[in-house]
């Protein structure tokens, strides 16, 4: 289907749904699949919630997978508990790190394609333009953090989710850390192991210059953007003190931070899943720009 065809039906769907029906009468509706870019991995699924209005806040979600490998559909429940209470919800995909050195740049270009789309689609869908949250677990979150860290917005991102994210991509332990998680897949794949050799994934996504990779480091550029910070001290892909150190040098400059540290939590955030939702949702809602109206 081109991308003239889809937005033709695309466009007939949300007439249909929403009508003429004024704000804050609007009912919930979930479309999957939707182009935002010319590449065929940028697609999204947008959850709107009824009674939504142009104050209703935005959460975009960005799934992990070492940026390599990873799918918008591993966000499905979020995107779905988050529409129930309230929210636009977008779970994004983007273009798979494939080519070495050109991962991160390219996966931040989509997201500047993501949040253009969001943007233009604001009046048509009904949703705030002004108040958007990024949201993402593992690398996900890493681009999460990054994006509004690195590159220029115009204020409408009013605050970063991590979950298990990465901040530092010249800690000697999470390159540890990444190296063992890739032996370790090899071997349940049964790769030989003369041919299970040390994979810098780290270089591959970011380049082997170290100045690209405290140019991809959240730790480095710090801006005056909420965060909040979920992590388990039993992490094993993600050094957990990669959000600890993030923290500590948001609150040392006095900006707004908040970290969760789990002590018996892993990388699967999935068992706290309950308590870390409602968390979310509340600090969320107290960073709105548009509380007062939502």
């Amino acid at each position: 289907m081109s991308s003239l065809t889809f937005i033709i039906i695309f466009s007939a769907v949300l007439i249909t749904v929403t009508g003429c029906k004024p704000d804050g009468l609007l009912p919930s509706y979930t479309i999957c699949d939707i182009p935002y870019g010319t590449d065929k991995e940028n697609t999204l699924d947008i959850s709107l919630p009824k009674g939504r209005t142009l104050a209703t806040p935005v959460i975009i979600l960005i799934h992990g997978g070492a940026w390599t490998s990873g799918d918008k559909s591993d966000f499905s429940y979020l995107r779905d508990y988050f529409s129930r209470k309230g929210f636009a919800v977008f779970s994004i995909n983007y273009r798979l790190a494939r080519i070495n050195g050109t991962g991160l740049r390219n996966i931040l270009d989509d997201i500047d394609s993501v949040i253009k789309f969001v943007k233009e689609k604001s009046g048509l869908l009904t949703f705030s333009k002004d108040s958007i949250f990024l949201t993402g677990h593992s690398a996900g979150g890493h681009i999460a953090l990054l994006y509004p860290l690195s590159r220029v917005t115009d204020g409408s991102i009013r605050g970063i989710v991590s979950f298990c994210g990465i901040s530092d991509l010249t800690d000697p332990e999470l390159e540890k850390f990444l190296i063992r998680m890739h032996e370790n897949e090899n071997k349940k794949k049964k790769v030989p192991l003369l041919e299970n050799r040390s994979f810098d994934l780290i270089g591959f996504i970011a380049g082997p210059d170290r100045k690209k990779r405290i140019a991809y480091s959240p730790q480095f550029i710090i801006r005056d953007i909420p965060i909040l910070l979920f992590c388990g001290k039993m992490d094993d892909i993600i050094p957990w003190t990669q959000s600890e150190n993030l923290h500590k040098e948001m609150k040392e400059r006095g900006f707004d931070s908040t970290l969760y540290v789990y002590p018996d939590m892993g990388h699967d955030i999935t068992p706290y899943y309950s308590e870390i939702m409602k968390i979310t949702e509340q600090w969320i809602l107290d960073r709105n720009i548009n509380h007062r109206l939502f």
